[in-house]
């Protein structure tokens, strides 16, 4: 099942407005008529650890040299359907089919998820 944004079926990264940081949302479970809203980052940064062969690449770097590297990863947005525990339940249940998820507005900036 995929997010719906404005009447359209959103189910790849690609289908969102150009620099969108994230979004907020609203979980629907149908048979019972609650709903939950919340945010979600389409990107986290990841820390990773340097191997000995990148470190060894890293010659005339002045001053200390870094041990990581900062890596950009989609995060599982497309498969994500809240934080609440009844919801997570319901899921758990297989019952993935019962909820609708709306996507209520795209946000540019971490500070403006909050602002909703």
């Amino acid at each position: 099942m995929s997010w719906t944004y404005k009447q359209h079926e959103i189910g790849d990264i690609t289908q969102f407005p150009e620099s969108t940081f994230g979004f907020v949302y609203m979980t629907t479970h149908k048979p019972t008529g609650k709903s939950y809203i919340g945010k979600k980052v389409l990107f986290h940064n990841q820390k990773k650890k340097l191997g000995k062969k990148e470190l060894a690449a890293l010659t005339g770097v002045v001053g200390r040299r870094p041990s990581y590297k900062l890596i950009v990863k989609e995060s599982d947005w497309l498969k994500y359907y809240g934080s609440q525990s009844d919801i997570k339940q319901l899921l758990l249940e297989g019952k993935k089919d019962e909820f609708e998820r709306t996507i209520l507005k795209c946000v540019q900036t971490k500070k403006t998820t909050y602002l909703f």
